[in-house]
C-alpha cells in the first residue's frame, strides 16, 4: 500500500489524474468520456472558424471594392469577438451540467472509495493507516469530485489549443512562431505568478493558524496567567501577533493586485501586436483571408493558452492531496491475496512453508525462505528490529497479502483455497 506523500512532476500527475478519472465507477466513466468527446469535437469546430470564414473572403475578394473590403474586415472582428464570448458562454454551460453530473459522481465514488476501506483486513485495522482513513474517508468524494471535474473542464481547452495550434502552424508557419513565443510567454508569466500567490496564501494560513494555537493556549491556561499577573502582557502579545498578521495579509494583498497588472498588460500587448501582424500581412500579401486567419487562430492560441495554464497550475497545486490520498487508499493489485471457495471451522495449527515476500517496487525481500509452525493454544512471540517485518509476518499469515512463493497453511490446507468469509470469521 502507498503511504508516501510527494510533490509529484507534471507529467506525473497528469498520468495519475488521468488514471483517477477511469477508475470512476463505470457508468460515471461513461458521462467522463461522453463530454471529453463532445468537448473534443466542438473545441475543433470551433478552431475551424476563422478558416472557414477566410476561405470565404478570399472567395469574394475580387469582386468587391476596397471600401466594403475594409467594412467586412471590421464586421469580422466585431463578428468574432461575439462568436469568442458566445463561445465561452457555451462553455460556461458546459461547466454547469459538469457539475450537475460530478455531483452524483461525488457520492458514488465516495460509497466506492468506502466500500473498499471496510474490506481492509481486521488486523491493518489496527494500525496508525486506520486511524488516517476513518478521518479523511468524508473527504475522499468532494476531492474525488474536484479532480475529475476540473480534468473535464479542461478538455475543451486544450482540444482547441491543439486544434488551433495545428492548423497556425500548417497554414501560416512563419508567422506562428510569434505567436507561440507570445503565448509561451504568457504561460510562464502565469506559471509563476500562481506559485508566488499559492506561496504567500500558505504563509498567510500559517500566520493565522500560529495566532489561534496562541490564543487557545492563553485560553487554556488563563488561570495561570492571573496567577502570575501577566494578564496586560499576554493580551499585548497577542495583540501584536494580530497586528503583524494584518500587515502580512495586506502586503501579500498589495502584492498580489500589482503582480496580477503584468499578464494583464501582456495580454493587451499581444493581442495588439497580433492584430497589427495580421494587417501587415493582409497589406503585404493582399489577401484578406489571411488577416482573419492569423487574428481567428492567433487570437486563439493565446487565449486557451493562457486559460489552461492558470487552471493546470491551480489544479496541480490544489490536486496533489487527492493524488497521495488516492494512493493511500487504492491497494497494490500485486498484492491482492486470492482466495476459494472453501470454510474451515476452526483453526488447529498454522504452518508458513518457505514463504519468500517482497513489496513491489522493493529490491530486497522482507522474508526469504522462512518457514514456521504455530499450534493452537501455544503462545508465540516475534521479536526483531523495526523494518524486519514483523508486522509483515502478520499480514502474510492472515493472507492480507499475496506470496509470491512458499505457502501459507491453516489445518494443513493452503489458504488460497480457504473463502475470504470463512478465514475472516474464523481469525481475531
Amino acid at each position: 500500500m502507498k503511504t508516501e506523500s510527494k510533490q509529484l512532476s507534471y507529467f506525473q500527475f497528469v498520468r495519475e489524474a488521468l488514471r483517477v478519472c477511469l477508475s470512476a465507477p463505470k457508468k460515471d466513466r461513461r458521462v467522463f468520456l461522453i463530454v471529453v468527446a463532445v468537448f473534443g469535437c466542438s473545441a475543433g469546430l470551433g478552431a475551424l472558424i476563422p478558416v472557414l470564414s477566410a476561405k470565404v473572403l478570399n472567395a469574394l475578394q475580387d469582386s468587391l471594392s476596397a471600401s466594403v473590403i475594409t467594412g467586412i474586415l471590421i464586421a469580422w472582428t466585431l463578428l468574432y469577438i461575439f462568436i469568442y464570448h458566445a463561445l465561452d458562454w457555451i462553455y460556461e454551460a458546459g461547466d454547469w451540467f459538469l457539475e450537475i453530473v460530478f455531483r452524483r459522481y461525488n457520492t458514488l465514488f465516495c460509497q466506492e472509495k468506502t466500500k473498499a476501506f471496510l474490506n481492509i483486513p481486521p488486523l491493518l485495522l489496527s494500525s496508525d493507516f486506520r486511524q488516517k482513513a476513518v478521518s479523511l474517508i468524508p473527504r475522499i468524494g468532494r476531492l474525488g469530485e474536484n479532480m475529475v471535474y476540473h480534468i473535464a473542464r479542461m478538455t475543451y481547452p486544450v482540444c482547441h489549443l491543439i486544434a488551433s495550434t495545428v492548423l497556425l502552424i500548417g497554414l501560416l508557419p512563419v508567422w506562428s512562431v510569434i505567436i507561440l513565443a507570445l503565448s509561451f510567454l504568457h504561460c510562464f508569466l502565469n506559471i509563476w505568478l500562481n506559485k508566488k500567490v499559492k506561496e504567500n496564501m500558505n504563509n498567510v494560513i500559517k500566520a493565522e493558524t500560529t495566532n489561534d494555537t496562541f490564543r487557545e493556549d492563553m485560553l487554556e491556561n488563563a488561570a495561570n496567567i492571573r496567577a502570575l499577573g501577566i494578564e496586560q502582557e499576554a493580551l499585548a502579545e497577542l495583540e501584536q501577533k494580530y497586528e503583524n498578521f494584518h500587515q502580512l495579509n495586506y502586503k501579500y494583498r498589495v502584492q498580489q493586485v500589482l503582480l496580477s497588472l503584468f499578464p494583464t498588460a501582456l495580454n493587451i500587448v499581444s493581442y495588439l501586436l497580433i492584430a497589427f501582424l495580421a494587417i501587415h500581412l493582409a497589406f503585404e500579401q493582399k489577401d484578406i483571408g489571411s488577416y482573419v486567419l492569423l487574428t481567428g487562430l492567433g487570437f486563439d492560441v493565446l487565449k486557451y493558452m493562457v486559460r489552461i495554464s492558470n487552471r493546470f497550475k491551480w489544479l496541480h497545486l490544489n490536486g496533489m492531496d487527492y493524488i497521495n490520498l488516492n494512493n493511500q487508499m487504492t491497494w497494490d493489485s500485486r498484492l491482492m491475496p486470492k482466495f476459494g471457495k472453501e470454510k474451515i471451522a476452526t483453526i488447529k495449527e498454522i504452518a508458513l512453508e518457505k514463504v519468500c515476500f517482497t513489496y513491489p517496487e522493493e529490491k530486497y525481500p522482507v522474508l526469504n525462505n522462512l518457514s514456521l509452525k504455530i499450534k493452537a493454544g501455544s503462545r508465540v512471540a516475534i521479536i526483531g528490529n523495526s523494518g524486519m517485518g514483523k508486522s509483515t509476518l502478520i499480514n502474510i499469515m492472515q493472507h492480507a497479502y499475496e506470496i509470491q512463493s512458499g505457502k501459507v497453511l491453516y489445518n494443513a490446507k493452503n489458504v488460497r483455497r480457504i473463502s475470504r468469509e470463512s478465514l475472516r470469521a474464523t481469525l481475531t
